[in-house]
């Protein structure tokens, strides 16, 4: 198990040695030294008290925020010493992979920092011990400038071992909230990553589990599918496009890292946390729970957030194959179209478009280009699906969750991930996988309603807010062909 330090104990004591100056006396009433205010060298806990105020003062002088630096490591190192000496490791310890030749401290922060959410990584390595460091700046509606942020710090110690990976054992692990000041003097060093980056994990932190609720996660199956009631039992419910009733655990057993997907393998993203098992309920992460008994049964129930009871029933999609697949959205009529009271411009539309519309109580049909057809449903708010029609060439589209944008001319649709990012762009007609773009849109956003994608030609033109509530505008160049 790693042993979790309350908050950071160099600020903590920190904050224990600034109380105690203030007015001139000590803790215990005497008349204080100037041991805080001309710290011995050996003591980097002082130097560090001596030098944290500076760079608020003073945020642009890199002589402040070298001196903070330097404090900040030396007491942080100080700390892993006594840990280490106390230390016996139990897990198998993290796997990095094999660096190829680059620096041990340049590898642990490029393999974290390159892959997992954050603002920046550092990492630093003296002798065999290792400080990772991960940052998570505060958004733009956190007011607080000394302690939104948040500052997550492994301790750690490098494992020799035969062959060229790096490996280390974690040793602690804090979080603390610091301030704006201390989050540029550590990360100037830092691996900082692109929001375009196509390898970053956006929403996912390194979080490695416990070995024990790794252990756990790792017996379940990676992929499940939803079941629904049928007329002759349970049948397979595929969902649609943008908002498919599947979901899949994700691992990386080096790490010790793992997180939930919805709707596709790389969909939207939820992080796991913790996990543990009580009889036969597994709980994920915050507030998910799967009810599994694979000895008697081959389905799970699972259960998000609040709701109630076992859940709803799903298959591992291993075993998918045991029931027929139903329909991913209500029956399409066949034969003649029922009777509704359409409008007159409802009346004057293809009957291959009407057909699409008779399928649900609000609809509305647009024609795109001659012969070119969307038809939409709609089921709330944010709730609606659209299907495309090629009256000339014979040719009816699945069945898409609320499309993002449209691209008439090489018949493409940009689809969200049941609201949420990444943006899939595929084929209108085919459903072929042309780009897949993830970026780290604000968690709260629905992209249906904040997002906006604009086909132009070979490109798409994306605007969406990011965490600090900010627009970001891009245009995104897509591939010449599907991948």
């Amino acid at each position: 198990m790693i042993a979790k330090r309350g908050s950071l104990a160099v600020l903590s004591a920190l904050l224990l040695i600034a109380a105690c100056s203030r007015g001139g006396t000590g803790c215990g009433g005497a008349k204080q030294t100037s041991a805080v205010a001309r710290p011995a060298p050996e003591d980097p806990t002082g130097r560090l008290e001596a030098t944290r105020r500076e760079p608020a003062k003073q945020p642009w002088d890199t002589a402040a925020q070298d001196a903070l630096e330097r404090a900040w490591l030396d007491a942080e190192f100080l700390a892993l010493e006594a840990e280490l000496k106390e230390h016996e490791s139990k897990a198998a310890p993290l796997d990095f992979g094999d660096c190829g030749g680059v620096p041990a401290k340049d590898c642990i922060a490029r393999r974290i920092g390159g892959r997992y959410d954050s603002a920046w990584t550092r990492a630093e390595v003296r002798g065999t011990a290792v400080l990772l460091l991960v940052f998570h700046a505060r958004s733009d509606h956190e007011e607080d400038t000394e302690s939104g942020n948040e500052l997550v710090v492994f301790h750690g110690r490098l494992v020799p071992g035969p062959g060229a990976a790096l490996k280390m054992d974690l040793v602690s692990r804090t979080l603390s909230r610091v301030s704006d000041a201390v989050g540029t003097a550590l990360g100037r060093r830092a691996v900082v990553p692109s929001p375009k980056d196509s390898d970053i994990l956006w929403g996912i932190r390194f979080e490695p589990l416990a070995p024990e609720s790794f252990a756990l996660v790792d017996s379940l199956p990676d992929a499940w599918a939803a079941l629904v009631s049928g007329e002759n039992g349970d049948v397979v419910h595929e969902g649609v496009p943008g908002n498919r009733d599947r979901w899949f655990i994700l691992k990386e057993p080096g790490l010790r890292m793992a997180w939930l997907s919805w709707s596709e393998r790389d969909g939207r993203f939820e992080p796991l946390p913790q996990v543990t098992k009580k009889r036969n309920t597994y709980h994920l992460g915050d507030g998910n729970r799967l009810y599994w008994r694979p000895d008697s049964e081959s389905k799970g129930y699972l259960a998000l957030g609040a709701q109630e009871g076992r859940g709803d029933p799903y298959i591992p999609v291993a075993r998918a194959g045991d029931y027929a697949s139903g329909d991913s959205v209500p029956s399409k009529t066949a034969g003649e179209i029922p009777e509704q009271d359409w409008s007159d411009a409802e009346r004057a539309l293809p009957e291959e478009v009407r057909r699409e519309l008779a399928t649900c109580t609000w609809h509305e049909a647009e024609e795109l280009k001659p012969g070119l057809y969307v038809a939409r449903c709609g089921c709330g708010n944010p709730c609606g699906y659209s299907t495309f029609v090629d009256v000339k060439g014979g040719r009816v589209s699945s069945t898409f969750w609320l499309p993002l944008g449209v691209d008439v001319r090489g018949e493409r649709v940009a689809l969200s991930t049941r609201g949420s990012m990444p943006i899939r762009i595929v084929g209108m007609f085919d459903e072929r996988e042309w780009m897949v773009i993830r970026r780290p849109a604000g968690d709260a956003t629905e992209l249906s309603q904040g997002a906006e994608v604009t086909f132009q030609g070979n490109q798409l033109r994306l605007k969406y807010p990011d965490r600090r509530w900010k627009d970001v505008e891009e245009v995104v160049k897509l591939p010449e062909r599907p991948e």
